[in-house]
């Protein structure tokens, strides 16, 4: 153990030479909100995070006519504050090195120890931010709703995502990712899987369980079944999606009391997304007080679809002059509040699109994405106890947050030609 003892600490050293305070700039392309919308760290109060909100204004006016002087005053109503509790949800995600990869690249110094590591260190790092991304859009929502299956044995199955609910973006490269269905009528857990072959194109999920788990799953069905991560189910922070949708309690404050605090809800009834559409939806935001840019995340089929609208492809620069470009990777609209970015992400449902003013959105939590776990300094490799490897971590204890959910617009039932 000696040897593997000396090997770590020549590894920690090689790690903070190499890559220093800078592992967060390993963040992917695929972290797209993570990368937009800035963290912020909070303390944390028992289990939330809490951060004062207005939702209501001063309303102590009195009006007088122009006759009329020495009036009575109505009393002073004081603006509303309350004070919204932010749950950040936690999670980790591990890999390893064994002790003859680290030490061959203990001994042929920092090339070596880069050749032997980042790999590892950027998959890691990878991984964690797309469960952080799918988090900032569907925590508390799901990944997609199951609408069949079709067994391949005792142990394998097939299932069909109903089209509205299918992001490619979440599935893609997650083989052997453990999975958990649940019975939303309930809610009743009825099977844990594991992810073997994505069909993009077809919009199925090839999974594997244990016998009786393919059993319970054939039963549920036909139901409302929805996928998640294994354990993400009540663990997870909110992303848009529930909290523009939801209804009552969002953040501790009852936004059936407070409107300004509840998520606006656009229909585009079984048709695709257009324009006039995106413009529409935006006035839903407009009537609450928005007043600034947004951005309106699509699916990268809606986007598609947009941009062969002939009206899509006028874009219009800082200035606002008419030059259209196509080919563009995004679409940009003038708006009545602003201008409206067509951005498409591979991670939002076919269904459905968010209209979000992005500077409004915050990560609040106590611990950015990170590989520097709490606790440990600059500790970066562990004995794994199981195996004759040293073992790298990813950690990260945060939660999607606005402070104008009013100012958030949910585009539903699109229907992609």
């Amino acid at each position: 153990m000696g040897q593997e003892v000396t090997v770590k600490s020549q590894l920690d050293g090689l790690y903070k030479e190499v890559y220093g305070d800078k592992i967060e700039d390993l963040i992917p392309d695929v972290g797209r909100l993570v990368k937009k919308i800035s963290f912020r760290e909070a303390e944390k109060l028992g289990e939330a995070f809490n951060v004062p909100v207005i939702v209501s204004d001063e309303q102590g006016a009195t009006y007088a006519g122009p006759e009329e002087d020495a009036f009575d005053l109505d009393p002073p109503e004081a603006m509303t504050t309350k004070n919204a509790k932010v749950k950040g949800s936690q999670i980790l995600m591990r890999a390893a090195i064994g002790y003859k990869a680290a030490a061959a690249a203990v001994k042929g110094g920092k090339k070596a120890f880069v050749n032997a590591t980042e790999l590892v260190i950027r998959r890691l790092m990878n991984s964690i931010t797309k469960r952080v991304e799918a988090m900032l859009l569907y925590g508390g929502d799901g990944l997609g709703e199951v609408t069949s299956s079709v067994n391949q044995g005792a142990t394998e199955t097939t299932l069909t995502i109903d089209p509205k609910t299918w992001a490619p973006g979440l599935w893609v490269g997650s083989q052997k990712a453990n999975l958990e269905i649940w019975d939303e009528t309930g809610p009743i857990k009825v099977a844990d899987v594991q992810v073997g072959r994505v069909d993009c194109k077809a919009g199925t999920l090839n999974v594997t369980g244990l016998a009786a788990q393919i059993t319970a799953l054939d039963a549920a069905l036909p139901g409302t079944l929805t996928v998640y991560f294994k354990t993400a189910r009540g663990k997870e922070a909110l992303g848009l999606a529930q909290i523009i949708k939801t209804s009552g309690t969002l953040f501790g404050i009852n936004n059936n009391e407070f409107d300004l605090f509840k998520g606006q809800e656009f229909d585009a009834l079984g048709a695709a997304l257009s324009f006039d559409k995106v413009t529409d939806a935006v006035v839903c935001a407009v009537n609450y007080g928005l007043d600034e840019n947004v951005t309106c995340l699509v699916s990268p089929k809606t986007w598609q679809s947009l941009n062969k609208d002939e009206a899509a492809l006028r874009q219009y620069d800082a200035s606002f002059k008419d030059d259209a470009k196509k080919g563009s990777r995004s679409i940009v609209y003038q708006g009545q509040a602003g201008l409206i970015e067509i951005e498409a992400h591979p991670m939002v449902k076919e269904g459905e699109a968010f209209i979000v003013p992005m500077r409004r959105l915050k990560r609040v939590g106590a611990y950015e994405i990170s590989m520097k776990t709490p606790g440990h300094g600059s500790e970066m490799f562990r004995h794994l106890e199981s195996k004759a490897a040293f073992e790298l971590r990813a950690y990260t204890d945060q939660a999607l947050f606005t402070e104008h959910p009013s100012h958030l617009v949910r585009i539903s039932n699109i229907v992609n030609p």
